[in-house]
């Protein structure tokens, strides 16, 4: 019969092969956790303001203008249960429009669109400083949706102004609110959503 290595060789041999399990286990998470496809922006692509692009930092402040009560608490909903909820984020409500990041407001939108985001503020880095979000009050009322899918849309919103892209229509399950047909998945971020805002690093 062979001879058992020494233990400390053996000890050695173990240590190796949990290090190898765990940097396996870590590739897999990486997998899960990185989407399949580019679902974010970090710069305002090609200086355009239609374009997501990521915000220039984690404190977004709120601006309403001419905004119902609804339409104001189903925005609250969507900040409240989803972006004030974000690991390193700040959020809140200004009165002061020059110190908001991102400013909400009704406007008559064209054809069938119901809300959409731009960015009015680009700076030199192609980050973005101010956002407008503007939504057709009117136009939603004849549709005969509900509350929840007004939270869904402030939720779409809002990502559009932080950098969040409507992603790929295989990942539907996926991005929570930011799908761009209606009715959504989600009046949520979604984990895909909410792991680009925790942890990609164009904020800092």
């Amino acid at each position: 019969m062979a001879a058992s290595p020494p233990f400390r060789q053996r000890l050695v041999a173990y240590a190796a092969g949990g290090l190898v399990v765990l940097v396996a286990v870590f590739v897999q998470l990486l997998a899960v956790q990185t989407p399949a496809s580019a679902d974010f922006n970090e710069p305002c692509a090609y200086g355009t303001a239609q374009t997501p692009c990521a915000a220039n930092n984690r404190s977004h402040w709120y601006y309403y203008d001419g905004i119902g009560p609804l339409w104001r608490a189903s925005i609250e909903d969507s900040r409240t249960g989803s972006y004030a909820l974000l690991d390193g984020w700040t959020t809140r409500v200004t009165t002061d429009h020059d110190l908001s990041d991102v400013h909400f407001f009704y406007d008559d939108l064209p054809g069938t669109v119901v809300g959409q985001n731009a960015c009015v503020s680009i700076l030199p880095n192609d980050h973005c400083a101010h956002s407008h979000i503007r939504i057709d009050t009117d136009f939603w009322a004849t549709l005969g949706l509900s509350g929840v899918d007004r939270q869904a849309l402030a939720c779409h919103e809002t990502g559009h102004s932080v950098g969040l892209t409507h992603g790929e229509a295989a990942e539907w399950n996926l991005l929570g609110c930011m799908p761009q047909d209606y009715p959504k998945p989600s009046a949520f971020l979604g984990a895909h959503n909410v792991w680009h805002l925790e942890t990609d690093n164009a904020y800092w």
